[in-house]
């Protein structure tokens, strides 16, 4: 009769400690469905232009902001400034865990700030539709990272975004 309650026990402390042990191990490994706030800098080089880029990314569920903004250059001469913001819709596609997987982002508002002095025929020469214009839409594999995550379009990194701090 003690040897069963001894049994019962270890069971009830054995599937105690496995618990806990399972709630720490997803609580290290929680990642939003996307990463909530980043920033970054990222350059576009294309068709002799070169845009060197400061990028701020919020998530939220399944809507998105990016904003970018910077100086774009042909043969090291300035040629206009880029300002915008994209307001944009977040699709993960199937087979995407938390830390890995392809996402689909749908621009449905592209504001241009009055600082923005790019003719839009440069910014085309430059840039993903994604970016320039409403609904559009571009896919991207992300990998997330203790500190920020990793987006790569068509099997080319674009940019790092490191994970903002909150206070």
């Amino acid at each position: 009769m003690i040897k069963k309650h001894w049994i019962a026990m270890v069971f009830v402390i054995l599937s105690s400690m496995l618990g806990i042990l399972f709630i720490w191990k997803a609580s290290l490994l929680k990642v939003e469905s996307h990463i909530s706030e980043c920033r970054a800098t990222a350059e576009f080089n294309k068709n002799g232009y070169r845009a060197p880029l400061i990028v701020n990314f919020r998530v939220d569920k399944d809507k998105g902001v990016i904003f970018y903004e910077g100086p774009v250059f042909l043969d090291n001469k300035l040629v206009g400034i880029l300002n915008r913001q994209i307001d944009f819709t977040v699709k993960r596609m199937p087979g995407a865990t938390r830390e890995h997987g392809t996402v689909n982002y749908q621009s449905y508002n592209v504001t241009v700030f009055p600082k923005d002095n790019l003719s839009e025929n440069i910014a085309e020469k430059i840039l993903h539709e994604f970016f320039i214009v409403n609904n559009n839409s571009i896919y991207f594999n992300v990998f997330n990272m203790k500190d920020g995550a990793i987006f790569i379009s068509n099997n080319i990194p674009i940019f790092y975004c490191r994970h903002v701090k909150k206070n």
